[in-house]
């Protein structure tokens, strides 16, 4: 009797404590499918229909050939996310595909911190469920490309479970360690990310000070300071042996902060008004998402008012911060909260530790679906497509880059934004801001301008007719045009 009740326990422990690979094997695999099908920068996608991810893989490409950041190549990100699309360019420097690799590790992270989330209130299976509805909210929710936000998203999944460790008392050193390097990498990645996370542990720290837990504060703070600081060692040690630490500090902080912010010179309530009345207006589908986020948050939060009203604050900060300077994918981090819903709906409804993984697997499906056609109807890039829009024009600019390229590797500047132009031939940004960057201000096109007047690039390329000051100090005796059309001009270095 005995040796048969242990046989018992032990078959119930397995099917309520799943194994690691019962965990992390179906998360990897619908990671990799999602992101294959989904992700813009995957090869099911053409390489030339890009706008922020171009601007990156750009600037990773030059990191990894030796260019100093913040000086001879920049842009308002960090680090981090260079380093990411940096290796994507060494797996695959021709095509934005290799990207998918870094893609695929950081949204495992995230379904990963997910899972755990979920798993604080529910059980393995509908945990699974959970990842998979978040992956739906990830690439249809205020998505259209790979954002350097898809890169930040791990750790603010993570900084929302920490948040309910600490309020459930089962806050850790591991979970601190886990908050310094969520601090850590949102800041070399995009820092007003780190803003918005910022808000939720400010928040939860409160709650720990009304609680008087001043033990599990200073293990915290302590924890989170040193895995910040060690987080951080290696890029800051590298800013100083290149002799750019300032550089970073003013172009990436400083100037960030001064060229990057509304349009219009008006008041921060102004904007705020203003950017809610572009989205009743004219961003339909926005509202409906916003509708969505608080239907959901808010019931899930009553029925777990004590443990989840800080998350919900946080939610809230995290939108303010986002509409101080409006885009629709600054709201991106937003839908991190979004896991709430599908744990809402899963502690209404009792799932059967015992239901197959395959079942899961088939429920992931119309999800996956709703992805790629949300990716298709914003991006219309797919390759395969009849009705893909792809701008044929991109496409022909990389061409002639590669067919005129004096040498492998050339530099270009534009005079409008990175489209993924050098893509083919490797090209190099010819200057600190070799394109047009939103906000640039008269003093970087200056540095622009003043590369062409040394006739350094060997290419520049103007887009949209936007020839400006550009046309006027091209000498003709030394570049010559070797491309034109509608609305782009290329000029090349004799």
């Amino acid at each position: 009797m005995k040796k048969k009740d242990k046989r018992s326990t032990a078959k119930t422990v397995a099917v309520s404590e799943p194994t690691t690979k019962e965990i992390y094997i179906p998360i990897l695999v619908y990671t990799a499918v999602l992101v294959l099908l989904a992700s813009t920068d995957s090869f099911l996608y053409f390489p030339w229909n890009k706008n922020d991810s171009a601007w990156f893989f750009t600037c990773g490409k030059a990191l990894m050939n030796g260019m100093i950041p913040y000086v001879e190549f920049s842009d308002s990100k960090g680090p981090l996310l260079w380093l990411t699309y940096g290796i994507g360019y060494l797996i695959s420097p021709r095509s934005t595909w290799g990207t998918c690799i870094p893609t695929i590790i950081s949204y495992f992270a995230t379904f990963t911190f997910c899972y755990k989330t979920a798993r604080l209130f529910v059980g393995h299976k509908p945990a699974l469920f959970c990842v998979a509805m978040m992956g739906m909210f990830y690439f249809s929710l205020f998505h259209w490309e790979v954002r350097a936000e898809d890169f930040c998203q791990p750790f603010v999944m993570f900084t929302i479970y920490a948040s309910l460790r600490y309020l459930r008392g089962e806050g850790s050193k591991k979970t601190a360690i886990g908050l310094g390097i969520s601090i850590a990498g949102t800041f070399l990645i995009k820092f007003s990310v780190t803003a918005m996370i910022g808000a939720t542990i400010l928040l939860t720290v409160i709650v720990m000070l009304c609680r008087a837990q001043w033990r599990e504060i200073f293990t915290m703070v302590k924890w989170s300071i040193i895995s910040a600081l060690l987080f951080c060692a290696p890029f800051f040690l590298y800013f100083i042996v290149r002799g750019c630490l300032d550089d970073f500090w003013n172009e990436y902080i400083v100037n960030t902060l001064i060229t990057v912010k509304p349009e219009r010179e008006v008041s921060a309530w102004t904007n705020y008004v203003d950017s809610i009345r572009d989205i009743w207006e004219r961003r339909t589908v926005v509202v409906i998402e916003f509708g969505i986020i608080l239907a959901t948050i808010i019931p899930f939060c009553i029925k777990y008012i004590r443990l989840c009203l800080i998350p919900l604050l946080g939610a809230i900060a995290t939108t303010a911060i986002a509409l101080m300077h409006f885009h629709l994918y600054y709201l991106s981090p937003l839908t991190n909260w979004l896991i709430f819903l599908p744990i809402f709906i899963f502690s209404l409804i009792k799932i059967s530790a015992r239901m197959p993984l395959w079942l899961i697997g088939i429920a992931a499906v119309p999800m996956v679906y709703v992805s790629v056609q949300t990716t298709f109807f914003t991006a219309g890039d797919y390759k395969w497509s009849d009705l893909a829009r792809i701008d044929k024009n991109w496409q022909e600019v990389s061409e002639c880059i590669l067919r005129e390229a004096p040498h492998p590797k050339p530099t270009f500047v534009i005079n409008g934004a990175d489209m993924g132009y050098g893509l083919l031939s490797e090209a190099l940004p010819g200057c600190k801001y070799y394109a047009t960057q939103l906000g640039e201000s008269d003093e970087m096109e200056k540095i622009k301008l003043q590369e062409i007047i040394d006739k350094k690039p060997d290419f520049i390329i103007i887009m949209n007719n936007r020839e400006g000051n550009v046309r006027k100090i091209i000498d003709l005796s030394v570049y010559e045009i070797c491309f034109v059309d509608k609305i782009t001009k290329i000029y090349k270095h004799r």
